[in-house]
């Protein structure tokens, strides 16, 4: 047998492989991990802490992403405006998407922001100490059109697991397909508008501790982990 042979035949084992793999995945009855949570709107507490929610807010944020894509993607979401006496504001917007297989999975910030003309300046992992513990996030820094500066904290939880990057979330995705679980998801983003990162990210770094004591326990490791 030459060489060529030899290649194709190991090809044509590879997608038949996959083809089985992918049928077995997508045909073997399934059910989702959790059970729906209660919205959003009702488990998030409008004062967190020393902040407040705004309720009167017109022209000072600007959600990036388009109402109508968010409701096609997700099964909740909720978007406040936090203030604190010092009159610094937070943005904090919780997306839960009750089945996370291709197609119905979260978008990152680093899709949905420059859908919306902005330009990211900047990605890396990074952690947030609570209550002993490291919850694993993304820190991204953008800007529209050199006026607007926004850096944004994000992170993501699959049945209350917090998991970073495609890599992580597919192992569990197809970990738990194969036990015949659909996960469900999380996104959490906090921003704000400061040119100045260090600052910034300081100010959301408070606000999110904040926000995971101010939740219940239920809650707390649907947003964050088993902090």
């Amino acid at each position: 047998m030459n060489n060529k042979l030899i290649t194709h035949t190991i090809l044509c084992f590879l997608m038949l492989f996959s083809a089985l793999f992918t049928w077995y995945l997508t045909s073997k009855d399934s059910k989702i991990y959790f059970s729906a949570p209660e919205k959003l709107v009702v488990t998030i507490p409008t004062k967190i802490g020393e902040w407040t929610e705004e309720v009167q807010n017109t022209n000072v944020v600007i959600n990036p992403e388009l109402e109508a894509s968010v409701n096609k993607l997700y099964s909740d979401v909720l978007s406040r405006t936090y203030v604190n006496n010092k009159g610094d504001r937070i943005m904090l917007v919780i997306a839960y998407g009750e089945d996370q297989r291709e197609g119905n999975a979260l978008h990152y910030p680093e899709v949905c922001y420059p859908a919306q003309g902005f330009v990211i300046d900047s990605s890396k992992d990074d952690s947030i100490f609570i209550a002993n513990k490291d919850l694993r996030v993304r820190r991204v820094m953008t800007n529209h059109s050199q006026e607007r500066f926004e850096p944004v904290t994000y992170w993501t939880t699959l049945s209350g697991e917090v998991v970073r990057g495609n890599v992580e979330k597919k192992t569990k995705e197809i970990i738990n397909k194969w036990n015949g679980n659909v996960l469900d998801g999380y996104l959490i983003r906090v921003s704000t508008i400061d040119k100045n990162q260090k600052s910034a990210f300081a100010i959301q770094d408070s606000f999110i501790r904040e926000l995971i004591k101010s939740l219940d326990k239920g809650m707390a490791v649907r947003l964050a982990g088993d902090l």
